[in-house]
């Protein structure tokens, strides 16, 4: 560990070698001063590999990009306490607005299961605005190939607005073990700090019967 401005520094190098779990550990962090103080990052264990490379200026927003993969989600099951099988990939993109950082982010799954419930593919794709301040969102779920008591299929969802007042709607295209598709719309307000949803509309069909939502219901 080097570093020289301390205890706000303004240059600064972590490197660390060992064993996690019994596999080889790697981890090596920087943060470089110039026109804009530079963030690096780069670990390795087992299967997982993360990059990052930060610009952070003294104003003004983050950009830069950082990645994570891992080929066998089985390595983190010991931090987990369950077996998850599968892979994961992850990226993000810092975006620099005025004084504000916004982000895109991709994040998927292939083959991911744990106990009865797996999916063939799951992927997250959206952004955030004003992350550091008061972010908002806007991205959309995708589950493909999905496996879980029985049922299997698909279903999607959108999210968007500010963490008090997120916006949701979901689609299930999901069919029951006789091969019956289970039509569902659902349309909620979540409020994440106090931990409540409005449901404002619901939509859905099973084996001829309908189900709707006659008025909005707090959950």
């Amino acid at each position: 560990l080097k570093a020289t401005g301390l205890p706000v520094p303004e240059d600064g190098r972590l490197s660390m070698t060992g064993r996690l779990n019994g596999a080889p550990l790697m981890l090596q962090a920087a943060l470089a001063q110039g026109r804009a103080r530079r963030a690096t990052l780069q670990a390795r264990w087992k299967s997982l590999n993360a990059n990052a490379d930060i610009a952070v200026p003294q104003q003004g927003g983050l950009s830069g990009k950082a990645s994570l993969a891992l080929a066998r989600l089985t390595d983190i099951a010991v931090f987990t306490g369950r077996e998850i099988a599968g892979a994961a990939q992850a990226t993000a993109t810092f975006l620099p607005a005025g004084a504000k950082t916004g982000v895109t982010a991709n994040v998927s799954l292939q083959s991911a299961r744990m106990n009865d419930i797996g999916a063939d593919n799951a992927t997250i794709k959206g952004g955030i605005t004003d992350l550091f301040g008061k972010p908002s969102f806007d991205g959309d779920l995708a589950l493909r190939g999905v496996s879980a008591f029985g049922f299997g299929g698909g279903a999607s969802a959108h999210v968007s607005g500010p963490a008090e007042r997120l916006a949701v709607t979901f689609t299930s295209g999901l069919k029951d073990g006789n091969g019956a598709p289970i039509a569902l719309t659902v349309a909620a307000i979540l409020d994440a700090p106090r931990q409540s949803a409005s449901i404002n509309a619901l939509n859905g069909s099973w084996h001829g019967v309908a189900v709707v939502l006659d008025r909005p219901a707090m959950v």
